[in-house]
């Protein structure tokens, strides 16, 4: 009797522990790290969970995984993500600092971070949008304003230049 008491202790104690578990197979790319950072797992934990003696994984195998990202969204229950593209000129915002990477958007809410692309020199870079480009004559043309930082980055020696920019 008391054996058996302590097994089902033992039991429902170690269940919370087993419940939170999920089989994942894994996929064509994936690596411990991928994985572990997918879930929400430190590397360490996720070898101990399944014993592994070494780092290599094959494409379709099962393991285990934890955390409180263990439902694997599914291309049929993700988010629809629209990437917008918008072609035009850009324009150098004229400041002296060179270490911040910022523009003025027409349409983009403040504090968004677009991908600047400049066809010139085949360059790419992320931008945080810090306000909207005024309504004037001027800036009729343009749709972004980037600063001196993000110029650089680009490669762009320019005061105007053809860009293409990406946001979500």
């Amino acid at each position: 009797m008391k054996k058996l008491l302590v097994f089902i202790c033992f039991f429902y104690c170690l269940l919370p522990i087993y419940a939170q578990k999920k089989m994942y197979v894994v996929q064509a790319g994936d690596n411990l790290y991928k994985i572990a950072s997918r879930f929400d797992m430190t590397l360490n934990r996720l070898k101990e969970v399944n014993q592994f003696a070494n780092d290599k994984l094959k494409e379709g195998q099962k393991i285990w995984v934890e955390g409180a990202k263990t439902e694997l969204i599914t291309a049929k229950t993700a988010p629809k993500i629209t990437i917008k593209r918008e072609e035009g000129m850009g324009e150098m915002i004229d400041s002296k600092d060179t270490s911040v990477k910022l523009a003025l958007h027409r349409t983009a809410e403040i504090g968004t971070v677009l991908r600047v692309v400049y066809e010139g020199k085949k360059t790419s870079t992320r931008v945080k949008v810090i306000g909207k480009i005024p309504d004037i004559d001027a800036d009729k043309n343009v749709i972004i304003k980037l600063s001196r930082a993000a110029c650089i980055e680009l490669g762009i020696l320019n005061e105007r230049f053809p860009v293409i920019v990406y946001s979500e």
